[in-house]
């Protein structure tokens, strides 16, 4: 199951790496996408675009400082009007 984990700051940042390491060794089935492993070279909204279509569940990393962020908005419109989506704060 693809899993998209969202962020936006230093702080969901670091949540959110924290979910990409430990949510396969908990579910081996889970294949999760964050944006800082998109290799260098690639077009980084693309890379995202397609893991946002591609997820089942999206997972968002909220905080005080990133509560009004457009893109985790963004990421959470897209992932929740995927058919057969889940979304997690």
């Amino acid at each position: 199951m693809k899993v998209f984990i969202s962020w936006s700051g230093d702080l969901s940042k670091e949540i959110a790496l924290i979910f990409y390491d430990w949510l396969p060794r908990v579910i081996q089935q889970i294949r999760p996408f964050v944006s800082p492993n998109i290799e260098k070279g690639k077009v980084g909204t693309d890379e995202i675009y397609q893991a946002l279509s591609d997820a089942k569940v999206g997972i968002f990393c909220m905080t005080q400082d990133n509560k009004d962020s457009k893109w985790i908005h963004f990421e959470a419109g897209a992932i929740s009007n995927l058919p057969n989506s889940s979304l997690m704060t």
